[in-house]
C-alpha cells in the first residue's frame, strides 16, 4: 500500500490513536496526546487507512527543517499490527519529505535498520525485561550499585502514590534556583505529561518520601499495563530520565 505524508492538522486522530493500541509495538510515546505536548505541530507517515504509521517530531533550527527525537520520549520510529521488516522501514524513510534535511529518531526495538544515508541517523532504544522476580534482577546488578540499594533500603523512605502533578515543579525550583528557557519548557511538559495521563488513568505519579515527611524524589509510571514506562524524577539531577 502507499506510503502518505500528513501534516498535524490532516492526521484522522481517531484513527490514529486506534492504530497505536492494536500495534503489537505501540507505545505511550506514539499516541496522539502525548506528541501534542512533546513535539507540538508534528506529522506522519502513514500507510493505507491507518494499518502502519510513523510519527515525525518536526522542528526548525536556523531554517533548516529537520526530524529530531523529542524530550521526555523514549522511542518512536514506525508502529504496526503485523511484522514490521527492513524493506518496510526503510520504505517508510524513503517517504520522509526532503526538505527534512535531517533526521535523528530512536526507534523502537522492532524497527531494525542497517546502512542509512548520511543524513539519517535513527537510534535504537532497549526494554527492560522484569519478568523476573526483584531479588533475580537485583543480583545482576554491579556490585557497586547493590551496595548503593542497600544504603537506600535502610533510610527508612516510604514510596507513596497518587502525588500531585505540583510538586514537580516544587521539587525542581528548591534544588534548581536557575531554570533556563529549555529547562521550564520541559519542566511544564513533564507537569502536563503527568496531568493528562492522571486524567487519562494511564499514569501515576509516585513519591519518596521520607521519615521527615519531605519529598525526596518522584516517579512517574505511564503507559499500558503490559508495557508502562517509567520516568524518574530525582532532586539531584537537572534532567528526567527515562
Amino acid at each position: 500500500m502507499a506510503i502518505s505524508y500528513l501534516t498535524n492538522e490532516n492526521i484522522d486522530i481517531k484513527k490514529w490513536d486506534k492504530c497505536i493500541k492494536k500495534a503489537f509495538n505501540g507505545t505511550i510515546y506514539a499516541y496522539s496526546w502525548y506528541l501534542n505536548i512533546v513535539s507540538k505541530g508534528w506529522g506522519a507517515l502513514i500507510e493505507g487507512d491507518y494499518e502502519k504509521v510513523m510519527p515525525l517530531p518536526q522542528t526548525r533550527i536556523a531554517g533548516i527543517d529537520i526530524l529530531t527525537q523529542p524530550k521526555l520520549t523514549g522511542h518512536l520510529g514506525v508502529f504496526s499490527t503485523t511484522t514490521i521488516t527492513e524493506a518496510v522501514l526503510r520504505a517508510f524513510f524513503d517517504e520522509i519529505p526532503p526538505y527534512f534535511r535531517y533526521t535523528k529518531i530512536k526507534l523502537n526495538k522492532h524497527n531494525q535498520m542497517q546502512n542509512t544515508t548520511s543524513h539519517q541517523n535513527p537510534l535504537v532504544s532497549l526494554d527492560f525485561d522484569l519478568i523476573k522476580p526483584y531479588l533475580k534482577v537485583k543480583e545482576s546488578y554491579p556490585e557497586p550499585l547493590q551496595i548503593l540499594l542497600d544504603a537506600a533500603s535502610s533510610l527508612k523512605m516510604n514510596v507513596v502514590p497518587q502525588i500531585s502533578a505540583e510538586k514537580i515543579t516544587e521539587l525542581k525550583k528548591k534544588h534548581f534556583a536557575f531554570q533556563s528557557n529549555a529547562a521550564t519548557e520541559e519542566l511544564l511538559a513533564m507537569q502536563l505529561l503527568v496531568t493528562t495521563a492522571t486524567n487519562n488513568k494511564v499514569g501515576q505519579l509516585c513519591g519518596v518520601v521520607g521519615p521527615d515527611d519531605k519529598v525526596y524524589a518522584l516517579g512517574f509510571l505511564c503507559g499500558r499495563i503490559k508495557k508502562p514506562r517509567w520516568f524518574f524524577i530525582s532532586h539531584n539531577t537537572r534532567n528526567w530520565s527515562l
